[in-house]
């Protein structure tokens, strides 16, 4: 895992619209965007989470979210790249680790389990709000990370579901990070790939 706390991108997380723009203009989105100081901040962490953009200071559209722009942004494919990349974040690892499948959170079970990891009281709403903003994006439906429920902007509830035809490729690829996220081992057994803890 990259980080350790689960207030990753505050109450700042990636909306769809932002994907869309970033993937239109590539690099000229850091000098054609309208969004604030910490919106962008928080944005970029995100981009760089899902390796979409270099994590130096140069802030390069990657040859993974060229890839992504070739194959199409929306396309389970892509979907199933970045959050195998942002699973590697304490964000999403948590939450992939804590949100059963097909089991509903209301948004008062999800703000105590929040605070449980502890996120203090003060960034629990913004780290609630960042899931919430992940499952709405593409991520949410394409490969089931999950839904949720609102009553206007007011949070109800999320359900995790799950990818029911996940891709070839995508497996493929999630075992790749998998030996390189493990000292680059690339001999292992299905035995060792379930025990081990770097899901």
């Amino acid at each position: 895992m990259k980080n350790k706390t689960i207030n990753r991108y505050s109450n700042h997380g990636p909306k769809e619209e932002w994907l869309k723009q970033y993937f239109e203009l590539e690099e000229e989105f850091h000098n054609n965007h309208n969004l604030g100081i910490v919106m962008i901040t928080k944005f970029r962490r995100f981009l760089k989470d899902a390796e979409l953009l270099s994590s130096d200071k140069k802030n390069e559209f990657t040859k993974t979210a060229k890839y992504i722009k070739e194959i199409g942004r929306k396309t389970d494919i892509s979907n199933g790249i970045m959050a195998i990349n942002l699973a590697e974040t304490s964000q999403v690892y948590w939450y992939i680790k804590n949100i059963k499948p097909y089991e509903t959170y209301t948004a008062k079970k999800l703000s105590e389990m929040i605070e449980d990891a502890g996120v203090t009281r003060f960034g629990v709403n913004g780290t609630r709000a960042s899931i919430t903003r992940i499952l709405e994006t593409d991520l949410g439906s394409k490969v089931g990370l999950g839904s949720v429920e609102k009553d206007g902007a007011r949070l109800i509830s999320i359900t995790r579901s799950s990818w029911i035809r996940p891709n070839k490729l995508v497996i493929l690829y999630g075992i790749y990070k998998f030996a390189v996220n493990n000292n680059n081992c690339y001999g292992f057994t299905l035995n060792e790939l379930l025990k081990n803890e770097k899901e």
